[in-house]
């Protein structure tokens, strides 16, 4: 054991040690939150970072699915479909093939117009197809993110597939 003059030597010199370390603590945390006012400064530039993902046809034939029976009745009538050119699979629950749902994501198309466009005879064709859905993805990911999220974490409902029907058709939401 050591006698009472050298443990408090010991205690004396192990002062700056942690003073040392208590001042390092204070400028860690101090430069954390200068880094955290930086990264909420609208002066100062944010970072961005990009996340390139894949959805499967099944998961956006539920999307239009949800969209089409229970979202877009509203803005949005169903003219006509073009038929893949390959036989079409059901890709919803039952397996049966619906148009409106499953030719898009395989190579075919839905047909639509406005409801407020007048008569069925004089209409402007809104054309969903592949090309519609890549630029759909991308506009729902980038401007609506509850929807998207809603989306990825297979919580859809009406409300997504208009959002998504739209951005696919119109480029943005317009109605609703």
């Amino acid at each position: 054991m050591k006698p009472d003059h050298v443990k408090a030597r010991l205690k004396h010199d192990d002062a700056p040690k942690k003073a040392g370390k208590i001042r390092a603590q204070r400028m860690a945390r101090h430069a954390a939150k200068q880094s955290m006012n930086n990264i909420h400064n609208e002066k100062e530039p944010r970072m961005t970072f990009s996340v390139t993902m894949e959805v499967t046809p099944k998961r956006i034939a539920d999307l239009l699915c949800t969209g089409f029976e229970g979202g877009v009745g509203y803005w949005c009538r169903i003219m006509d479909y073009t038929e893949p050119t390959t036989e079409p699979k059901g890709l919803v629950i039952t397996g049966e093939v619906f148009p409106h749902c499953d030719y898009p994501v395989q190579g075919g198309a839905v047909i639509c117009r406005l409801q407020e466009e007048e008569t069925d005879e004089k209409w402007n064709p809104l054309v969903l197809d592949a090309a519609a859905i890549q630029r759909g993805l991308k506009i729902m990911s980038e401007k609506y993110p509850t929807q998207w999220g809603n989306f990825l974490a297979e919580n859809e409902d009406a409300d997504t597939g208009d959002t998504f029907i739209q951005c696919c058709l119109l480029g943005e939401t317009v109605y609703g």
